[in-house]
């Protein structure tokens, strides 16, 4: 088990492939699986299934325990949008040249 202590404008993110417990230990984070938005208060968890990334995302100074942390990345906010976008973009190119 690894503890992770974030700030604000931080993201935890969980690539797909193996399912983890996440425990606030303090504070409050928002979580985001598979479409699925959950808020988890101090000393509540949740269990991921593992079959879509993970995103958490404190919502105050917050700190959680993830039980199989090995495929945890820590990444800015900026850089979470910025992959959004560029994968958005490839999505783009890929129905403009679909049209063409």
């Amino acid at each position: 088990m690894k503890t992770y202590q974030l700030a604000m404008q931080t993201v935890l993110r969980l690539d797909r492939g193996r399912t983890a417990l996440i425990t606030c230990t303090r504070g409050m984070v928002w979580l985001t699986e598979a479409g699925q938005d959950i808020v988890l208060r101090c000393g509540e968890s949740h269990r991921i299934r593992g079959m879509d990334r993970t995103v958490i995302e404190p919502l105050a100074y917050s700190t959680v325990s993830i039980e199989h942390p090995a495929l945890v990345k820590v990444a800015t906010l900026l850089d979470h949008v910025q992959q959004r976008f560029i994968a958005s973009l490839a999505r783009l190119r890929r129905v403009k040249t679909l049209a063409s």
